[in-house]
């Protein structure tokens, strides 16, 4: 009989699991690799043969059927780089808008204030957006800034026969002849840049004829100015040296008319204002206005069949009044006081009434009509 002293085995039961595995809940969750739902593999093998579309959904959406979406990981790279693209053009836009404030022109309503140097050449106004033409800032706080603009302002009538069967009928055709002429000296005498500027007169002396002997006596008062003797009796000059045109507008208004003279003559007359932007020759000062009232007398025709030569008109009579020139003073140009009225008698005239400059002259006469006392301008 053998002895089996402190072995409690029992020979019956089952030999030891060499792995020691338990299967339970603990294990299952432990698992580092777990097996694809059936979806799962049937998406991956439906998508290995047909790759799926796009649907627009973002990927940080969840999936309502739960899945995960393979897709999710390879947009969002591109997700990324939008992102940053659209932050950058925000950005550069800012930029830009800061910088277009900071450098673009902001244009305000042009001061007068004139500051070039003398000899250098003047830039032309700067453009307000308040005035159509730039040259109007000059003429802001003026009557004449509704008025036209240059030899616009000088517009012919239509013409008509002039006369009686008692007096003599003057057709229409020689009624426009003197409108024609009468356009011509007005813009000759008042607008051309060369006269303006003190130069030579002879776009206007050749336009005359040459029976009243004006052209001469033109002339000659241009070479020794004095009293009686004075250019701008007739036509507009200022001295360059002292004188400046603000601009290249003349505001100008007025009219013709046609008829017949005591004489039985046919006459053609224009009565028209012209108001010139001048400011100081050396380019320092306030800038000021000279206001010229001027009219011409053209005898055209008469009864006994005279008329003017061919291209060329006589002018019967003349008379002026400018306002905003030194008294007393004939040196052949006109010479505004700049900043002010003109003038040193004290007596107020406005230049913008309306007068009759041939009232009680002697007509037809080729000489001018006398100049009312000098005065102050009450505006200009």
């Amino acid at each position: 009989m053998t002895d089996n002293h402190g072995d409690s085995s029992d020979s019956s039961q089952e030999p030891d699991d060499p792995f020691d595995i338990v299967l339970d809940e603990d294990f299952v969750k432990a698992a580092t690799t777990k097996e694809p739902s059936a979806r799962a593999r049937e998406l991956n093998a439906r998508w290995s043969e047909q790759p799926p579309e796009s649907t627009g959904r973002r990927s940080d959406t969840p999936d309502p059927s739960g899945e995960a979406d393979p897709w999710a990981e390879q947009d969002r790279p591109a997700r990324r780089a939008q992102r940053v693209w659209v932050r950058n053009l925000v950005l550069i836009l800012a930029v830009a808008t800061v910088v277009g404030y900071l450098v673009y022109p902001r244009h305000g309503k042009a001061p007068l204030t004139e500051t070039a140097p003398t000899g250098t050449a003047r830039p032309g106004p700067t453009p307000s957006p308040s005035f159509t033409n730039p040259d109007d800032q000059y003429f802001a706080d003026s009557p004449a800034l509704s008025w036209a603009d240059n030899d616009a302002g000088i517009v012919v009538p239509a013409a008509t026969a002039v006369g009686s069967p008692a007096t003599g009928v003057f057709p229409a055709g020689e009624v426009a002849l003197g409108y024609d002429g009468l356009r011509q000296l007005l813009i000759a005498g008042n607008l051309d840049p060369a006269v303006l500027s003190g130069g030579p007169v002879t776009d206007f002396t050749q336009l005359l004829d040459s029976r009243n002997h004006l052209s001469e006596e033109l002339t000659k008062w241009i070479s020794h100015p004095g009293a009686g003797a004075n250019a701008i009796d007739v036509v507009t000059r200022f001295n360059p040296t002292t004188t400046r045109l603000l601009g290249r507008t003349v505001k100008v208004r007025g009219a013709m008319t046609a008829g017949i003279d005591k004489n039985g003559d046919l006459t053609v007359d224009g009565d028209y204002e012209f108001v010139y932007a001048v400011g100081p020759g050396n380019g320092a000062g306030r800038p000021s206005r000279a206001v010229v009232h001027r009219v011409y007398v053209l005898e055209v025709a008469t009864p006994t069949g005279f008329a003017a030569q061919n291209g060329k008109y006589l002018m019967s009579n003349y008379a002026s009044d400018i306002a905003n020139t030194a008294c007393n003073t004939y040196n052949g140009y006109i010479n505004p006081a700049f900043g002010t009225g003109g003038g040193s008698s004290g007596r107020m005239v406005d230049p913008y009434a309306s007068t009759n400059l041939l009232a009680g002259s002697a007509s037809p006469s080729p000489t001018a009509t006398a100049s009312p006392p000098c005065g102050t301008a009450s505006r200009l």
